[in-house]
């Protein structure tokens, strides 16, 4: 079980108000990780809401049959999850708020916990769902919400939902600890794909963008706008309208391989930036994208993600288990300069100076907030 860790709380309430923790695989420590996070938020006195992409918290997992952590939370916190999910917890709750959305568990509602204890969460499996779940326990008193993610639910990490992103990385990830380092370094990277700088940016932005809109920039900085319904069925089509006067390529929806290896084939990748709504959008194959950029391409988001921190963990299920120091070494020189921490030993490396005194000024205005009540003060706990 972990333990407090005020590094990485520290790390992730300067960033914001907002987390979503995903994991690289499944049993990559993403639910120990979130339990760190809650730790550390519990021991400042901040009063948290929690939710889940998938299926968190369970004794055992639905899919592999091992044992699973559990999310303990403190009395007064809220979650939000399925009814019948929460109907099996045997921490006293009360319902507090409920959701327009269900799932085959149940309408997605938001509970606060009346005593410490283990809870389930679950029921959020859409964006929307999440959203609306994370937006409602804000309303009830929640000063930070923390969203675990789920394994192929690329939504969670969305900045529209959350202001930053933890990514759980483990021995399950792959077999050897370099081939996890070098996975976890392209993924990493795809996260922080970079915000697109352009002065044609504001006016691509000015109309809103849906899945299947498709900008093309000149260089001149004239705009051409398509509907394109699926860029992956016609990927040759939308290369063969980019030209060497182009200067960027704007999909409203989500960028798969095929585009890249279109404009690779048509040698238009050069100097060309290919521009998603976020990086939850890069769908493509990291030899894709390497070899895009290899020709002289780029990726860039309108709405970039905060990763604020990278952990580890170095067992894996089959009975694998790395170097805990070595992971964290190998995995903090490859994500440089993001935090790495391992939750479990303790184990830090890429701290920033600057996250213990913002995340205590973070805490020092929740608690000068009039719309904030901390637990002890005679508000929500």
């Amino acid at each position: 079980m972990a333990g407090p860790n005020p590094g990485i709380a520290d790390v992730v309430l300067a960033a914001g108000r907002s987390v979503a923790v995903v994991g690289m695989a499944k049993n990559c420590g993403k639910t120990v990780t979130l339990g760190a996070i809650l730790d550390g938020l519990a021991a400042r006195g901040i009063p948290v809401g929690v939710a889940s992409a998938g299926r968190d918290g369970e004794d055992v997992d639905a899919v592999t049959m091992q044992p699973k952590p559990p999310i303990r939370l403190p009395a007064g916190a809220l979650f939000a999850t399925a009814e019948r999910l929460a109907a099996k917890t045997r921490t006293p709750i009360e319902r507090v708020g409920v959701t327009r959305h269900s799932s085959a568990l149940g309408r997605l509602v938001v509970y606060r916990t009346l005593a410490p204890g283990t809870v389930e969460v679950g029921g959020g499996n859409s964006a929307a769902a999440a959203r609306e779940a994370v937006a409602l326990m804000r309303e009830l008193g929640a000063s930070f919400v923390a969203l675990d993610g789920a394994a192929g639910r690329r939504f969670s990490c969305a900045p529209s939902l959350v202001e930053a992103t933890v990514l759980a990385t483990g021995a399950a990830a792959a077999e050897t600890m370099p081939k996890v380092v070098r996975r976890t370094a392209v993924a990493a990277r795809v996260l922080m794909t970079p915000a697109w700088s352009s002065e044609a940016a504001a006016r691509v932005l000015r109309d809103s963008l849906s899945r299947a809109d498709v900008v093309l920039v000149r260089r001149d900085g004239s705009l051409t706008r398509l509907r394109v319904p699926s860029v992956l069925l016609r990927a040759h089509e939308v290369a063969g309208m980019v030209t060497q006067d182009h200067d960027a390529i704007v999909i409203g929806g989500a960028l798969a391989g095929g585009l890249l290896r279109a404009l690779l084939r048509g040698h238009r990748a050069t100097r060309l930036t290919v521009v998603v709504r976020d990086a939850t959008k890069i769908l493509a194959e990291p030899g894709d994208i390497e070899r895009f950029r290899s020709a002289g391409g780029r990726l860039a988001v309108i709405h970039p993600i905060k990763l604020v921190a990278v952990t580890t963990n170095p067992a894996a299920p089959d009975g694998r288990l790395f170097d805990p120091e070595g992971f964290v070494d190998g995995t903090a020189l490859a994500v440089a300069p993001v935090p790495v921490f391992d939750v479990v030993a303790g184990i830090s490396r890429n701290l920033p100076q600057t996250a213990v005194a913002a995340s205590r000024s973070r805490v020092e205005l929740a608690r000068a907030s009039e719309d904030v009540k901390l637990p002890g003060e005679g508000g929500v706990a």
